[in-house]
C-alpha cells in the first residue's frame, strides 16, 4: 500500500515474490493448450473404433442408420444437412484410422 491507501502494483515486486507460482501457472496453461488437440483426436478415434466394431457386431436394438446418426452426432457431423448419408461417417473414420 502506498501513502494514500491505494494498492501498489509494482510489477517487479510481484514477479520477485511470486515467480515460481507465475512460472508454474504459465507452463500449466501452455501444457493444456498443447495437449488439448491430442485429447480431441483420441476421443474421435475412440468413437470411430465403436463404428468399426459395430460393423462386425450388430445389436438388435437399433438399426444401422440409427447407429450412424448417433455416432455422427458424437463426432460433430451435421446430420440435418441435405444429402447426409452414413458414408460421411465412414469416410470421417477412415481419415482418422489412417492418421
Amino acid at each position: 500500500m502506498d501513502s494514500e491507501g491505494k494498492p501498489d502494483f509494482n510489477i517487479y515486486k510481484l514477479w520477485s515474490n511470486h515467480r515460481r507460482v507465475i512460472t508454474f501457472g504459465g507452463l500449466l496453461i501452455l501444457f493444456g493448450a498443447w495437449i488439448n488437440p491430442i485429447i480431441q483426436t483420441h476421443k474421435r478415434k475412440s468413437i470411430c473404433a465403436d463404428v468399426a466394431g459395430y460393423i462386425g457386431f450388430r445389436p438388435q436394438k437399433e438399426s444401422e442408420t440409427e447407429f450412424y446418426l448417433r455416432m455422427s452426432k458424437k463426432l460433430g457431423i451435421d446430420t440435418e444437412e441435405e444429402g447426409f448419408s452414413t458414408m460421411q461417417t465412414e469416410n470421417f473414420c477412415t481419415f482418422y484410422k489412417s492418421s
